[in-house]
């Protein structure tokens, strides 16, 4: 792996643990010694859709290229689908359960292509993060469900919490 391209998994690691202190690590009453994290949710739009964050908007601008126009229409996504789309998807962000949405990766991170022949090149800019307000399980299943309904949303999950890598009976 290049320096650069480990430069900017490093910057993507380290925006993800800066969104979850600046977001509200916050303590629990009902942990002894623990803290409280956001529940954040992954999210991927459909590759060829231009997506951009715009004050804790999503925009996006129609395809310039007529080729990825086409394949967007194929799968339904006309400019007026798209629309409506947005619509729903800025107004689920408006929810008061939700902190926050951000890039998953830098710019740095979006710019990288692979080197060589290989698989087709993806847009990095499609994946944002989503810091859900402690919900209960019910409310998150159901936000990733109103997500997944979205046709402009290609995927979406609630990401993994970060632990320590230990082993059992491990003292440290």
């Amino acid at each position: 792996m290049s320096t650069r391209a480990s430069w900017g998994i490093a910057r993507a690691f380290f925006a993800f643990t800066t969104l979850i202190c600046v977001l509200g690590v916050r303590a629990d009453p009902g942990l002894a010694s623990g803290s409280s994290i956001p529940t954040i949710v992954t999210v991927k739009f459909v590759e060829g859709l231009e997506i951009r964050l715009s004050e804790g908007r999503i925009l996006a601008t129609p395809p310039s290229d007529q080729e990825i126009a086409r394949a967007l229409q194929n799968r339904g996504l006309d400019h007026k689908a798209i629309e409506d789309a947005l619509k729903s998807l800025n107004a689920l962000l408006k929810d008061p359960g939700v902190l926050g949405i951000h890039p998953l990766f830098s710019n740095e991170a979006r710019g990288l292509r692979p080197e060589g022949p290989g698989p087709p090149k993806r847009d990095l800019g499609l994946y944002f993060m989503i810091a859900l307000k402690d919900p209960n399980q019910n409310e998150v299943t159901a936000f990733v469900a109103r997500l997944q309904d979205l046709p402009i949303v290609e995927t979406a999950y609630v990401a993994p919490i970060p632990e320590d890598a230990r082993t059992e009976g491990s003292t440290y």
